[in-house]
């Protein structure tokens, strides 16, 4: 099926006011997951909060990866797939109800070295970006644990538990820690990695994200797969859902005002939870940012096109436990479902309350309206918006991010 690519649209609806991210920077880690043909493609973000010598990062992998299967992105993918997919304020005036046609460097060393004191096997070796890789095979995680901290790929403490668990199950563990002549100072950010491997199963990893957890943790995933496979979803944890689609009027910041909306939608069940922020597929949203990703950031992902480049669907899932809830991890699915969704309010104005209900408030009795025909002796309604259009524009933003806990990341002082 051939899609139209969004960002040669000409329409433009409305007005992009601000994200609700703002006041979540610094508190929730963010991935991007490509499924596709029975291949994953894992991206992890993450800055750094303190020395990089103490950085670690430590994953399950289901088989050996190769050199060509790790690389090192650029920031900017990670910036615009935020601002393209964040919940959205946005601001109509009645001109935009006029519905116009769119337009249509890496070194490697591979060789398996087996530790015969503790039996773990080093499957290869890899110095990716600023990055010191090696794959490792064992038997028993007591053995992984002790190499991991001999070797500076610091373990979190109680983890053999669920080291075991993932032996068991016959997965390899990646570790990547950074290589000493690269050191970032604090506050610096490191090059997302990206990690590529056969999987019949589309999942994220989050249970060894959870052994360092000051409390909940917040993880935010850019599920990315073929337009046909629609929004992708979790099977193994609660959806909940926000009260969105209406007309927000403060008097706090939006930004603190979706944090709260958050916080009561996650305290609503006893476990853990995610929440559809933003589903659409071949570029959409309404009305997009300023910032917005292009077919080659996708690639850069890990999609893989045939035809179109506007042949993906992209859904943004955010999710929040605490180390008790996780027990499991993220289990993902196609829905096959291609209608669009994107958490979004709408700035207030007093002729758009025949359009949208005003958040947390009942029907007003005398709505304002851009119908210059509509008179106060009506009976109160509720009209249903006009179709959506789709816009999307590309440039590089940049922002800088606070260290994040996301699956498998450990970060921990050396040792005295």
């Amino acid at each position: 099926m051939l899609h139209l690519l969004i960002s040669q649209a000409s329409a433009f609806c409305g007005t992009y006011v601000s994200s609700g991210d703002s006041d979540l920077q610094n508190s929730w880690a963010e991935v991007a997951v490509v499924h596709q043909d029975g291949r994953t493609v894992l991206s992890l973000s993450n800055d750094v909060i303190g020395d990089t010598t103490d950085f670690a990062l430590i994953l399950p992998v289901p088989e050996i990866l190769g050199e060509d299967d790790i690389h090192v992105l650029e920031h900017d993918v990670f910036d615009r797939m935020r601002a393209y997919t964040g919940p959205r304020l946005v601001s109509y005036e009645c001109d935009d109800f006029i519905v116009e046609e769119a337009d249509s460097d890496t070194d490697a060393d591979a060789d398996s070295d087996s530790d015969t004191d503790t039996g773990v096997v080093v499957e290869a070796e890899y110095v990716v970006g600023e990055y010191d890789i090696v794959i490792l095979s064992a038997q028993q995680s007591g053995s992984l644990s002790t190499w991991l901290d001999d070797n500076g790929y610091h373990a979190p403490p109680d983890e053999q538990g669920i080291l075991q668990d993932y032996l068991d199950s016959g997965s390899y563990f990646f570790a990547a820690k950074v290589d000493e002549d690269d050191a970032i100072p604090s506050g610096g950010t490191l090059s997302p990695l990206q990690l590529s491997y056969a999987s019949s199963a589309w999942s994220v990893p989050i249970r060894l994200g959870t052994l360092n957890s000051p409390g909940s943790q917040d993880l935010v995933i850019y599920a990315v797969n073929p337009y046909a496979d629609g929004a992708a979803g979790i099977s193994n944890y609660e959806e909940l859902s926000l009260e969105d689609e209406c007309l927000f009027q403060g008097p706090e910041e939006f930004s603190d005002f979706y944090a709260t909306q958050l916080d009561e939608a996650f305290a609503s069940t006893e476990d853990a939870g995610w929440i559809q922020e933003y589903a659409w597929g071949s570029g959409g949203c309404d009305p997009c940012p300023p910032e917005a990703p292009d077919e080659q950031d996708f690639v850069s992902l890990g999609m893989e096109f045939e035809g179109s480049y506007a042949d993906y669907f992209v859904t943004r899932l955010h999710v929040r436990y605490t180390p008790e809830q996780a027990g499991q991890d993220l289990s993902l699915y196609s829905s096959n479902i291609t209608s669009s969704e994107q958490l979004r309010w709408i700035s207030y104005a007093y002729e758009l309350e025949d359009r949208w209900p005003i958040c947390g408030v009942d029907a007003v009795t005398d709505p304002g309206s851009c119908d210059p025909d509509a008179t106060s002796d009506e009976d109160p309604q509720v009209i249903e918006p006009e179709p959506q259009c789709a816009c999307a524009s590309t440039s590089s933003p940049s922002s800088a991010w606070g260290l994040v806990l996301l699956a498998g990341l450990v970060l921990r002082r050396r040792r005295g």
